[in-house]
């Protein structure tokens, strides 16, 4: 019973000792997790930061090549590198353009124009250190060279009077004006003789216009008018005169009987010009005139 009492206090020391060493040490866990979680907390939130950042970087990046259409080049741009060049389209804007080899090319077919607004245009050629060498000032008032030695100008026509007159040897490609006098345009043998306008074309002669060609053609968006003030109209053609008639109107004719062919008389309306046609009946007796159409202003052709 002495050993019992004796040995029971020491238990209870020893169980003391180990619940308050166990407290202990689970306090100083707690004060060394929460830390712990603070910076998981602050990682995470950094993570999702860049990849917002990340997000964002790429809707502008795209939203970059959407408004300046890059790919290889931009929207007026291509850049060739295989060829050495750059391609630009429409219109473009330069403070200052530098070429190494002086070269500036337009497209095949199309006109490449230089152009200062309200400024002048100066073209300039360096030497390897920079320097400029030879300078060529186009200006609203004049132009001037610098640095030139010598330079030679032939007299074409003069630029005091917009009417000027070339040789009958001369040989012209390409003319645009709006008005051109002259007594016989004559294109070189085997080649087309070809007259444009976007507007009209009007070509008038005093005493008359003769038009000769192996084959004569006239196109036009709306109308093609032929006028004499005093003489006749004479059309005439080794194998004959063709008139595109699908677009010509068909007017119906009173008193038309029998059958009807797919026949038509080509009539013309005096003095408008205008031309339409009427069907022709397979019956002889019937009358086909050209005065003989219905006149009613739906099927007039002369108004």
């Amino acid at each position: 019973m002495d050993s019992r009492r004796r040995r029971s206090p020491t238990i209870n020391i020893g169980r003391y000792l180990s619940v308050s060493s166990l407290r202990r040490y689970e306090n100083s866990d707690d004060s060394f997790v929460k830390p712990t979680n603070t910076k998981i907390y602050a990682f995470w939130t950094l993570v999702g930061l860049l990849c917002l950042l990340a997000l964002a970087n790429m809707i502008l990046t795209i939203v970059i090549f959407s408004v300046l259409r890059l790919g290889q080049g931009m929207e007026s741009m291509e850049l060739l590198p295989d060829e050495g060049l750059v391609k630009f389209f429409g219109d473009s804007n330069f403070g200052k353009v530098s070429k190494s080899d002086g070269n500036i090319e337009g497209f095949a077919g199309s006109e490449t124009e230089i152009k200062g607004v309200k400024g002048p245009v100066i073209l300039e050629v360096e030497d390897a250190k920079g320097r400029q060498r030879n300078t060529l000032t186009l200006e609203q008032n004049g132009t001037q060279f610098k640095s030139i030695n010598s330079f030679k100008v032939g007299d074409v026509f003069s630029t005091d009077n917009p009417v000027f007159k070339l040789s009958k040897s001369s040989v012209i490609r390409n003319v645009q004006s709006r008005v051109i006098t002259t007594n016989k345009i004559t294109a070189p043998q085997d080649e087309k003789l070809v007259l444009r306008s976007d507007t009209l074309i009007k070509i008038k002669g005093s005493e008359g216009t003769k038009i000769d060609g192996k084959e004569i053609i006239w196109t036009a968006d709306q109308e093609v008018k032929l006028k004499s003030m005093n003489g006749s109209i004479v059309l005439s053609g080794k194998s004959g005169v063709v008139v595109d008639l699908k677009k010509i109107p068909i007017v119906g004719t009173t008193g038309l009987g029998g059958p009807i062919t797919p026949q038509y008389k080509v009539c013309v309306c005096m003095p408008q010009g205008k031309l339409f046609k009427v069907p022709v009946s397979t019956d002889y007796n019937s009358q086909v005139a050209c005065h003989n159409i219905d006149t009613s202003t739906n099927y007039n052709p002369c108004m």
